[in-house]
């Protein structure tokens, strides 16, 4: 989940935020949701141009790789090196396997 404000968005509701169609309502309103709105408007602009999401707005957003390095985005963004990576160990002891099909 993304925390703007006082408002969780989770996911699916980020949609809106990417093409800016959010119901105020809804999707909550003011200045953190509005600047929020712009960077993720941004950084979808900046993947589709060259395949980096970076933006002068964002700042850099580092490609994901052996550091997990991870963009937190919400009011404050910023990068993250391996972020809930306790919870993905989880995943490590469940066989390769699983879910194959």
């Amino acid at each position: 989940m993304i925390q703007v404000g006082n408002r969780l968005i989770t996911k699916r509701e980020d949609v809106g935020f990417q093409i800016g169609t959010r119901v105020p309502g809804f999707a909550g309103s003011g200045p953190a949701v509005d600047a929020f709105a712009a960077q993720i408007q941004d950084a979808r602009l900046a993947l589709a141009r060259n395949g980096d999401p970076s933006c002068d707005s964002l700042g850099p957003w580092p490609a994901y790789g052996d550091q997990r390095q991870t963009m937190m985005l919400g009011e404050k963004c910023f990068v993250a090196h391996a972020p809930y990576d306790e919870k993905r160990r989880v995943w490590d002891v469940v066989p390769a396997a699983v879910g194959t099909f």
